[in-house]
């Protein structure tokens, strides 16, 4: 007896919830207003999930992932970053790349599309 319950509680069947996380499913998409010189964006969200998401001719770009908490993601060309709050809901970002009053590049989020969380 004792032989079978070690052998469930080591194998994880005995308390499952100990041993997996539940992770939840997100998509991103959006579009880069004059994606002329960014061929790629660079993203990180929690956990230290990194990635790169290609952009289209365009300026669209379509990402889907898994996270296991909220939190912020961050969306990074090459000579600038921002950040969106990352849930479950479907994101639509619109994004730009502009000249900031010291000459340096700044990405901003011109719109976002999402949960009411996404909005705070």
């Amino acid at each position: 007896m004792k032989q079978l319950l070690s052998f469930f509680f080591f194998s994880g069947l005995f308390f499952p919830f100990l041993s997996q996380s539940q992770d939840m499913a997100f998509t991103l998409k959006g579009k880069l207003k004059q994606p002329s010189s960014v061929s790629s964006l660079l993203i990180a969200y929690p956990k230290m999930h990194m990635d790169s998401i290609s952009i289209q001719p365009d300026g669209s770009f379509l990402y889907s992932g898994s996270f296991s908490e909220p939190g912020a993601m961050q969306i990074t060309t090459r000579k600038s970053t921002t950040s969106i709050w990352l849930d479950s809901s479907i994101k639509n970002v619109f994004l730009s790349e502009q000249p900031n009053r010291n000459g340096k590049m700044k990405l901003t989020v011109d719109s976002v599309l999402g949960s009411e969380d996404t909005y705070l």
